[in-house]
């Protein structure tokens, strides 16, 4: 954070809105990695862990409403504390207020780093396609392994400190490599796609769903309870079987079998929420396909 410390800063001049371009934050650490985010004109733009922020960053050491970020009738920015437990920084300086300039990196707390540019639509298109090919998965558009295991960390431990419920599915094709077999690889590709595309209809906007890996797909829930993640995995698990994929002709027979894991005092961290999910998936692959299983459920097919 640097040595230097300026508690009470006087905002200079707002800066002239440069030509064509448009005040964005992209997201260093601390929330989804190069998430580029637009300011809106004349409008404040809250940061923070809360819900209620138009800018939700994951790390414990940022206040629900941490700082505010305000656009000028000319593009120029001021952003302002909002009297946060571990404090504001602009390149490496505590400050209470101040005016934004191009490049500048705005630090919240000790671990969430967001860097302020001026960007055309150009400039924005390229550096989202950048991002959109570290966090998702170029096949099915949704998010990679990768970016889910590297916020499942945040999302639990901000799940045990707040006591909020949390859930995990992990569900797998069933007879996956026996369509593989039986059709071909493009077949299969195919499935996967369109079983993409089928599951994310049925979620929340904020549920995070990810490819897991080649016929496998993980969904983590927040505020769901017990009764409310049983639902979740039955309408997910219906979707799929009624939808008819045809594939050059040929209807693929597709049904998925769902594990279901919870925050507990038993699974506390991320790596016991997976492993009792996967362990959860393997039970219901054993009882035929088609099943859930989970802690209180076991496993069941309707």
């Amino acid at each position: 954070m640097g040595n230097s410390i300026d508690r009470e800063v006087t905002p200079a001049a707002s800066a002239p809105y440069p030509n064509g371009k448009t005040p964005c934050l992209t997201v260093l650490t601390g929330g989804p990695i190069g998430m580029l985010h637009t300011l809106a004109p004349e409008a404040g733009t809250l940061i923070g862990r809360g819900s209620s922020a138009d800018l939700q960053v994951t790390s414990r050491s940022a206040s629900r409403r941490h700082a505010q970020i305000r656009i000028d009738p000319r593009g120029g920015a001021v952003v302002e504390d909002l009297g946060s437990t571990n404090g504001t920084y602009l390149n490496g300086k505590l400050i209470k207020r101040y005016a934004l300039k191009d490049g500048d990196r705005l630090q919240l707390g000790p671990r969430t780093i967001l860097k302020f540019s001026y960007q055309d639509e150009i400039e924005r298109d390229f550096y989202q396609d950048l991002v959109d090919r570290e966090i998702k998965d170029t096949f099915t558009g949704i998010y990679s392994k990768r970016y889910v295991f590297n916020q499942i960390v945040n999302i639990c431990a901000h799940s045990e400190r707040y006591k909020t419920r949390l859930s995990l599915l992990i569900f797998s094709i069933d007879g996956f490599w026996r369509i593989n077999e039986v059709y071909d690889h493009a077949a299969t590709n195919y499935v996967v796609k369109t079983l993409a595309r089928i599951v994310r209809r049925e979620l929340r906007a904020d549920d995070i769903f990810a490819r897991y890996g080649r016929d496998r797909f993980m969904v983590l829930a927040r505020d769901l309870t017990e009764k409310g993640t049983v639902m979740l995995a039955r309408r997910i698990r219906r979707a799929v079987k009624a939808r008819r994929i045809v594939f050059d002709g040929m209807t693929l027979p597709v049904t998925i079998s769902l594990g279901i894991a919870t925050m507990s005092n038993q699974t506390k961290d991320p790596a016991a929420l997976i492993k009792q999910g996967e362990d959860y998936l393997r039970m219901a692959r054993y009882a035929g396909g088609g099943c859930i299983a989970g802690e209180r459920i076991k496993r069941f097919r309707s």
